[in-house]
């Protein structure tokens, strides 16, 4: 089965809570064991269910999160923490997510010196962060999806918002040392659109996980390479990697 994590913030009007890509993730790992609770609750009360294993996806910020859903299902299982039901992430496909920052940050005195420097690292520092501008084209995205111009308006105010406090904790997290070793062992596919891309390139990828790495182009930029006539191309890769996983 498919399920899709939403933080109802564009589709019940609620609030923006989180203050950490990490609280977002860990919120959706709630909601994962939940789901998987109900599956061990269905089974045979005698026959424990061996491992659930589970692949995961997101497009921008949403794969950001689901790849720190992964890292923290993956220690967990490591250590025997609390998620009360056997997981493995075995596989991640994400669309243009921006991992890591194109300049590193480690230590708040280098975050400092970053910040203050009005050299072009300061203006790269924040490069993988799709800008406000940037953004103003989605009501385009409105028109081609056919969605009345009416309802448009204020759905367009709504996604800018959360576009924002997204961002805001997008910065937050680039701020995180760097892992020695990468943390997931499972293969990743990253599908990036071959112009407007603003996610992580490969070796941001590389820095995730041991695994395979796979990087294939897509049509569109980074806001419509889902929409429209991209969205041929971007659900034929996705239903390439779904057969794959079957195998």
């Amino acid at each position: 089965p498919f399920y899709v994590l939403d933080d109802r913030v564009m589709s019940s009007g609620a609030d923006f809570e989180f203050t950490s890509v990490e609280q977002a993730a860990l919120n959706c790992v709630d909601l994962v064991v939940a789901e998987s609770q109900k599956y061990y609750s269905a089974s045979d009360p005698n026959v424990r269910p061996g491992c659930l294993k589970i692949a995961v996806g997101g497009w921008s910020y949403g794969g950001v999160v689901m790849s720190c859903l992964a890292a923290i299902i993956d220690d967990r299982r490591k250590s025997g923490g609390d998620l009360n039901v056997d997981l493995e992430v075995v596989d991640i496909i994400l669309f243009d997510s921006p991992l890591r920052e194109a300049v590193t940050v480690v230590t708040k005195q280098e975050e400092a010196r970053v910040d203050s420097s009005p050299s072009s690292s300061s203006v790269e520092r924040k490069s993988r962060l799709p800008s406000k501008e940037s953004f103003s084209d989605i009501s385009l995205l409105f028109k081609e999806e056919n969605i009345d111009q009416i309802e448009a308006a204020p759905i367009s105010e709504v996604a800018l918002a959360h576009f924002s406090k997204c961002t805001e904790i997008l910065e937050i997290f680039y701020r995180r040392p760097q892992h020695p070793v990468p943390v997931l062992t499972c293969p990743i596919t990253h599908v990036r659109p071959r112009s407007g891309a603003h996610g992580s390139a490969e070796s941001g990828t590389q820095e995730l996980t041991s695994g395979s790495v796979s990087m294939i182009g897509s049509g569109g930029d980074h806001w419509t390479m889902l929409f429209g006539s991209n969205a041929v191309e971007a659900s034929g890769i996705f239903k390439k990697w779904h057969a794959n996983l079957k195998r």
